[in-house]
């Protein structure tokens, strides 16, 4: 599968819209979501309308293949998430403990 040239470009194995740090994995999901073009293209003020449709015509075109490709990359972040909350770094332990600190103190100032 060779991306459209106009709006698509692939770099590390993964589908970007041309020109921006926007995966196409962002945008199909909005979409399948049930979002519009047009509230996807005011979600990411830096692309430009024809962008989106660029996006969601290439997820078209590339259905099947690019479902086998996003179901795996997201299955691959959620063991990342699943894995970082299972073994939270130093730094997300201390965040914790301070949102945590901050609930104790929003609850005894309501009551």
């Amino acid at each position: 599968m060779s991306p459209d040239e106009r709006y698509i470009e692939e770099r590390n194995d993964t589908y970007y819209i041309r020109g921006h740090r926007i995966p196409l994995k962002s945008i199909v999901y909005l979409w399948k979501n049930g979002e519009d073009p047009e509230s996807i293209q005011a979600s990411f003020d830096t692309l430009k309308l024809a962008e989106v449709y660029g996006a969601i015509a290439f997820y078209l075109d590339n259905r099947e293949e690019l479902d086998k490709h996003l179901e795996q990359l997201w299955a691959e972040e959620h063991a990342i998430a699943e894995q970082a909350r299972a073994n939270p770094s130093p730094f997300m332990q201390e965040l914790q403990r301070r949102f945590a600190a901050i609930r104790a103190r929003n609850k005894a100032s309501a009551s």
